[in-house]
C-alpha cells in the first residue's frame, strides 16, 4: 500500500509535468541557434580565423618595417655625424668630383 510520503512525490512528478523537459527543450533550440550562429553567422569561425592569419602577417609586416626604419635612422645619423660618408655617396652615386679633380669613365666591358 502506498504510503502518503510515496503519493506526495508522484504528485509532485505528475505536477512538473512538461516542465523539466521543455526546460531542456528551450536549453537544446538555444544551443544550436548559438552553435549555428558562431559557424554561419556575420562573424563566423572562418571569419575568425582569417582575421587572426592576417593580424599575424601584419604583425610580421610592422616588424620589419620597424627593422627597416631603425637601418635607415642609423644611416642618417651616420650621414649627419660623419661627412666622409656624405662625400663617398655623392662621389659614387651621383659621380662628383672636387674641384681640380678629373673623372675617368671607362667603357664597360664587353664580351668579344
Amino acid at each position: 500500500m502506498p504510503t502518503r510520503r510515496n503519493k506526495s512525490v508522484r504528485q509532485k512528478r505528475r505536477k512538473m509535468g512538461f516542465g523539466r523537459p521543455l526546460i531542456m527543450l528551450v536549453f537544446l533550440a538555444i544551443t544550436c541557434a548559438s552553435l549555428y550562429y558562431a559557424l554561419y553567422g556575420e562573424e563566423n569561425l572562418a571569419l575568425l580565423l582569417n582575421l587572426k592569419q592576417e593580424n599575424a602577417q601584419l604583425r610580421t609586416n610592422i616588424a620589419n618595417l620597424d627593422k627597416d626604419n631603425n637601418k635607415q635612422r642609423a644611416y642618417i645619423q651616420e650621414l649627419r655625424d660623419n661627412p666622409a660618408i656624405i662625400e663617398e655617396e655623392a662621389r659614387t652615386r651621383l659621380s662628383l668630383v672636387k674641384k681640380g679633380e678629373v673623372l675617368f669613365i671607362f667603357p664597360q666591358n664587353t664580351t668579344d
